[in-house]
């Protein structure tokens, strides 16, 4: 039992080292190294060709050497001569492995044709064996060389054959053909046997790589279509969600135009009435003479607040307008109604709106549009303290001034300011860094839109966060407007 255990130990160990051992020749000599598919199927069948002939070379030369030493025949073959077939195949391995396998075949095969060619020289055209070789070059050109190639060497070798058959029928040249009269012996069918079965290993080299090759791409094919598959179902996926939150925006805009419509013949019949609310109260105020001052003064204010919401009213219908007459305008006075229209919201949030103009700056084009530029730009400053952690005095500055550029229209603030990743993308549409319910992501870009395309200008940002931001609108000089410019006092007013 002991002997049995012992006995399969070594077994498994001679086994193991023998694994190894044809790993590590397997690394060392045939393992192919390129990345291309076709020079990595060709480099492995050329490693395997040159490390098998290789080793029975090494093998031959071991037997002679032995047959040396014990006194038997070799037939007259010296070791000398496969000691060169041995550095010779070892170089071309050597070539191989450094990453010159194409020079390597051409210099296998080169020789290969070289020692084919002297047989048919030597023993005549009609020697089986040569033949054979000349097949088996032909086979190995194809794999290891490609098909033009192949053909180029076929060529050769048909030219050779004609031209050592021509030769030697005309006599130029003679051959040793004494082989004729000699029996054929069982050496000569081995030998054939041999080119046979090397012809058809190279040929399942061949055929196992583009197997091997071919898996491989069906299976990238499979993983290629899972992958367009499970992409068709993302896009689709997101197409949905992107339809979906377009449906929901457009759903907004179409709530806010329906709200603009319905308030818009709210305020129309809203301000028949209160004109003439006003006109009666105007009427009662300049009819009261001096019969009391406590009446006077209650019907100058209720005059002030008429007007007031006379005002306010004219404001909303003109943000609601949607009608572009175009003309020459004020900035200061579009800057004004818009302030006034969000004057309840900056109330709201403790913030001061201030206008700076030094001179009445008129501008050409539509006054309505314009005004919703300031409207944008100047919520979106009151909004910009929302999230604003810093505290002290909340303002708004709006200026109004002309330079070299153009008219400069600016909307200062020192609220949360924007994120540099996002700054590129604050005038795309339906892009906000708002709450759901506080936007939609079209004040800027409407805004951009409306400088650009009504009044051929341009807006940039200069922001920071925690620093606040400053939206500069620079607009063209006009040439009509300019016609029509008059000075103004400088104002500073605080709204």
């Amino acid at each position: 039992m002991n002997t049995l255990e012992t006995s399969l130990k070594a077994y498994r160990r001679a086994r193991q080292a023998a694994g190894q051992g044809v790993r590590y020749i397997y690394a060392l000599c045939i393992r192919p190294r390129s990345s291309d598919e076709d020079s990595y199927r060709r480099e492995h069948i050329f490693n395997v060709i040159a490390t098998t002939v290789l080793g029975a070379v090494i093998l031959l030369e071991a037997s002679i050497i032995y047959s040396q030493i014990a006194d038997l025949d070799t037939y007259g073959f010296r070791p000398t001569i496969f000691s060169f077939f041995i550095i010779l195949f070892a170089a071309l391995l050597a070539l191989s492995r450094r990453g010159h396998t194409r020079l390597a075949s051409y210099l296998f095969i080169g020789l290969y044709f070289m020692g084919t060619t002297y047989g048919i020289y030597a023993w005549g055209i009609e020697v089986p064996l040569p033949l054979l070789s000349y097949a088996a070059i032909i086979v190995m050109s194809s794999i290891l060389l490609g098909t033009k190639q192949s053909f180029a060497i076929t060529g050769l070798i048909a030219a050779t054959l004609i031209t050592l058959g021509h030769l030697q029928a005309a006599g130029i040249i003679q051959a040793d053909v004494s082989w004729r009269s000699e029996p054929m012996v069982a050496k000569d069918a081995i030998e054939d046997s041999i080119i046979f079965f090397a012809i058809v290993a190279v040929s399942w080299l061949s055929n196992k790589d583009l197997e091997r090759s071919l898996r491989r791409a069906r299976e990238s094919e499979r993983a290629l279509k899972a992958e367009r598959d499970t992409l068709e179902e993302k896009v689709e996926e997101r197409t949905r969600e992107l339809k979906a939150a377009q449906l929901e925006k457009v759903s907004q805009l179409y709530r806010f135009v329906e709200f603009g419509k319905l308030s818009s013949g709210i305020f129309h019949d809203l301000l028949n009435p209160l004109t003439t609310v006003s006109l009666t109260v105007e009427k009662l105020s300049a009819e009261s003479g001096d019969k009391g001052a406590e009446y006077k003064e209650t019907l100058d204010r209720a005059v002030r607040a008429s007007k007031r919401i006379e005002s306010f009213v004219q404001t909303v219908r003109k943000q609601l307008n949607s009608e572009s007459k175009v003309g020459i305008f004020s900035l200061e006075n579009e800057a004004r109604d818009a302030a006034d229209l969000l004057l309840h919201k900056s109330r709201k949030s403790g913030v001061t709106v201030r206008i700076d103009s030094k001179e009445a700056i008129l501008v050409h084009g539509s006054s309505v549009r314009f005004f919703q530029v300031a409207v944008n730009l100047i919520s979106n400053a009151i909004d910009s303290y929302i999230c604003s952690p810093k505290e002290g005095e909340r303002t708004v500055d709006v200026s109004i001034l002309e330079s070299a550029d153009g008219i400069r229209f600016e909307v200062s603030d020192k609220g949360c300011g924007i994120e540099s990743e996002v700054s590129c993308r604050i005038f795309d549409p339906f892009f906000t860094t708002k709450t759901e319910h506080s936007g939609i992501g079209l004040g800027l870009s409407t805004t951009k839109d409306i400088v650009e395309k009504d009044f051929g200008g341009k807006i940039e940002v200069i922001s920071a966060p925690q620093e606040g931001s400053r939206f500069i609108v620079t607009i063209p000089l006009d040439k009509k407007a300019a016609d029509r410019r008059r000075r103004a006092r400088p104002l500073s007013v605080k709204v």
